[in-house]
């Protein structure tokens, strides 16, 4: 073989592995949903992790599923939320992220503890839609304090 048809043919593997994953990833259970069970499996972890980082400390171990936990302080109508993002996809203006939120005074926020109005029952959670755009936040509460969430940009 050439060294051309060589490099075509690892293009086009490459091109059918990412098509492959792709269309795993759009198979699977919705984002929210995964976090979710995530927080289902390992609902003691996910208990001692933001107990740790609200009490000042860094989580000694993130729970598993989980790539990054960050205390969000309230103020600014925002509510004090320890967020556990468990995913992302994406590149630029297309992009999404979900996880799980720890809100101990039990107010629905948005991503990153975002202070967002407008909320509407949406799938039995809520959804939030930016006025003139195309953004979009669905929160649904899984126990009182604990959500999940997905972010569409």
């Amino acid at each position: 073989m050439e060294r051309r048809e060589k490099r075509a043919l690892a293009f086009l593997l490459a091109a059918s592995l990412l098509c492959l994953a792709l269309v795993g990833l759009a198979a699977g259970d919705p984002p929210a949903e995964r976090a979710e069970a995530l927080f289902r499996a390992g609902r003691e972890e996910f208990d001692r992790a933001a107990a740790e980082l609200l009490a000042g400390n860094g989580p000694a171990e993130l729970p598993r599923g989980v790539t990054e936990v960050t205390l969000y302080p309230a103020g600014e109508g925002r509510a004090q939320t320890v967020e556990f993002l468990c995913g992302g996809w994406g590149v630029g203006p297309s992009t999404s992220y979900w996880g799980i939120s720890h809100v101990p005074s039990d107010v629905l926020t948005g991503f990153q503890g975002a202070a967002l109005s407008g909320w509407e029952p949406w799938d039995g959670g809520w959804l939030w839609r930016e006025a003139g755009g195309d953004n979009r936040c669905f929160v649904r509460r899984l126990e009182p304090g604990w959500f999940c969430f997905e972010m569409r940009f």
